[in-house]
C-alpha cells in the first residue's frame, strides 16, 4: 500500500466514499498514453493543434515528450469515461491513439536515449511513502 497525491484521493473520496483514501494499492492505477500527429499546414490547423494541446493540459495530461501525453487514473473502469471527455475535443484532421497500460508496465519502460522530465521524476511512484 502507499500514499497517493492529494488530487487522487479527492477523486478516490468521491468516488469510493467508504474507502481509506490513505490506503489505496498502487497496482489499481493505470496510464493513459495518449499519441497524437495533426497537420500544421496553415493557420486553421495550427490554432487547432494548439487548441487540443491546451484541452489536454486542462484534463490533467501533462507531456512526455513533444506530441506524447500521459495521465494517470484510479483504474480500468474510468478509461471510458477519458475517451469520452478526450473525444470532445478532437480536431478535424490528424491522427490520435490512446493506449492503456498499467502503473508497472509504465514504470518498467526504458530510456534508451535522454532522461526523465521533471513530471516523470516528481510522479514517480519511487516517491509515495508505503505503509
Amino acid at each position: 500500500m502507499r500514499l497517493i497525491s492529494l488530487s487522487m484521493r479527492l477523486s478516490v473520496k468521491k468516488n469510493y466514499p467508504r474507502l481509506n483514501t490513505f490506503m489505496v494499492p498502487t497496482h489499481r492505477f493505470m496510464r493513459i498514453i495518449l499519441m497524437f500527429d495533426l497537420p500544421m499546414t496553415d493557420d486553421k490547423t495550427k490554432k487547432e493543434y494548439t487548441k487540443f494541446k491546451n484541452h489536454l493540459t486542462k484534463l490533467g495530461y501533462s507531456m512526455m515528450q513533444y506530441s506524447v501525453y500521459v495521465r494517470t487514473i484510479l483504474d480500468k473502469s474510468k478509461y471510458d469515461q477519458e475517451l469520452k471527455r478526450v473525444g470532445k475535443y478532437l480536431p478535424t484532421d490528424g491522427n490520435i491513439r490512446l493506449l492503456l497500460i498499467t502503473e508497472k508496465q509504465y514504470h518498467d519502460m526504458q530510456i534508451l536515449l535522454g532522461k526523465k522530465n521533471y513530471d516523470e521524476i516528481y510522479n514517480d511512484a519511487s516517491r509515495y511513502i508505503k505503509v
